[in-house]
């Protein structure tokens, strides 16, 4: 298990000019332990459900004059897919240099139409990984979804393009999500997350980055963290552990799918046997991956006698991302609470080092948490038989869950 100390001095880089940062030692905690510099100057806007969304997301690409990059694990169907298919390819066809790279499994419900459009408007469209050129990567996916437009902003968090995904989660068949803007030079480093992809099977080309971000006096510090698929302690495993780590009064955890591993179950337990408020909050009835959510219920029983609260979302199904650290730090992206996103998906995740912007993310948790229930510990009586065997055998299978 990784055990950093907490350093007490500054990094160099961290600059006072804002009090709306981070503390130092915190800075420098993160920095020490991902290797990863905060950059400053950088705007976060969050974007709730799919209403605030895709509008954002297709009114960048339709500004976009240069260039335009878009990596997805998810792109099905639906009238936002095709919107994005017309939004694209209209600037394609207007000299715009528009790629499109799709994970060869999580996209592989897109529809052929959305894909003919594209390439005969001249998208360059490139499949990740896919299985008939590579039988022994295909299980190591590109889970990342990033959006990056004339290299001046980008997006990022969970949303998949798709019918799932639109309206304003106000029923089961609209989706909780919240995605993010940001501004700044932190998007050099997003857009580092597509190319890093993009080159397993094309060359990086010489010309790709028209427009410089310049730093905003008064902007966040942001550490933009890309996990690579394959390695046992991953960026994605490091990034959680040490936020988890640093959390002294509240940890509250926003995540689709709660599969922990071993070492983080057990410090998140640690943290809230020591008097850390510790939330969990996970979709409960409305979820895309039911042996996912029984496999969770595996874990109530720790955390909930260590005096963790595990809430369970009831509108719809949510897919937000998020984890709040004290009032100093959040992190969102494409991270989930999960084995298979620590262990076999390529993933990218932001840390933001600013009180009011973990402020304003907790009100959102807030609300979310107005629309779930708490487990109640003394009424909860454990899986019963059927959901007792089905936990034992996803026991082999719990590394892809």
């Amino acid at each position: 298990m990784l055990n950093l100390d907490m350093p007490e001095l500054p990094t160099t880089s961290l600059k006072e000019r804002d009090e709306d940062i981070a503390s130092p030692s915190r800075i420098a905690y993160m920095e020490n332990a991902l290797g990863i510099p905060f950059t400053y100057g950088n705007t976060v806007e969050p974007l709730n459900n799919g209403n605030e969304i895709f509008p954002a997301m297709l009114s960048a690409i339709r500004s976009s004059h240069d260039h335009i990059e878009l990596l997805t694990y998810i792109y099905w169907s639906g009238d936002v897919a095709k919107e994005f298919a017309d939004a694209l390819s209209e600037r394609s066809m207007a000299g715009v240099t528009v790629r499109v790279l799709l994970d060869s499994f999580g996209c592989s419900d897109i529809k052929r139409e959305y894909l003919d459009e594209m390439a005969e408007a001249g998208v360059q469209i490139q499949w990740f990984r896919p299985v008939k050129k590579s039988l022994l990567k295909f299980d190591w996916r590109t889970h990342r979804k990033v959006l990056i437009c004339d290299g001046r902003i980008a997006f990022t968090g969970g949303v998949g393009i798709a019918a799932e995904w639109e309206g304003d989660a106000r029923n089961p068949d609209e989706w909780r999500e919240t995605h993010f803007r940001v501004r700044g030079p932190a998007v050099k480093c997003l857009s580092g997350a597509f190319w890093d992809n993009w080159f397993e099977e094309n060359e990086i080309p010489l010309k790709m980055m028209t427009a410089n971000p310049n730093e905003r006096p008064h902007g966040l510090p942001l550490q933009v963290v890309r996990s690579n698929s394959g390695y046992r302690v991953s960026d994605a495993h490091k990034v959680l552990h040490a936020m988890i780590n640093l959390a002294t009064e509240r940890l509250d955890i926003v995540t689709p799918y709660f599969v922990p591993e071993p070492g983080l179950l057990k410090l998140m337990c640690e943290k809230a046997r020591n008097g850390v408020s510790v939330r969990v909050l996970i979709p409960d009835a409305y979820t895309d991956k039911r042996f996912e959510r029984l496999e969770s219920a595996r874990y109530f029983d720790d955390l909930t006698k260590a005096g963790a609260e595990v809430h369970l979302y009831q509108k719809t199904m949510i897919h937000t991302k998020l984890m709040l650290c004290d009032d100093e730090l959040a992190l969102f992206g494409s991270i989930n609470f999960n084995r298979r996103s620590l262990l076999k998906d390529e993933e990218i995740g932001v840390v933001v080092g600013s009180p009011t912007f973990v402020r304003e993310m907790r009100q959102t948790v807030e609300r979310d948490l107005d629309d779930a229930i708490q487990l109640d510990r003394s009424k909860w009586s454990g899986p019963n038989t059927v959901e007792f065997l089905v936990q034992r055998l996803l026991t082999p299978f719990r590394d892809q869950l």
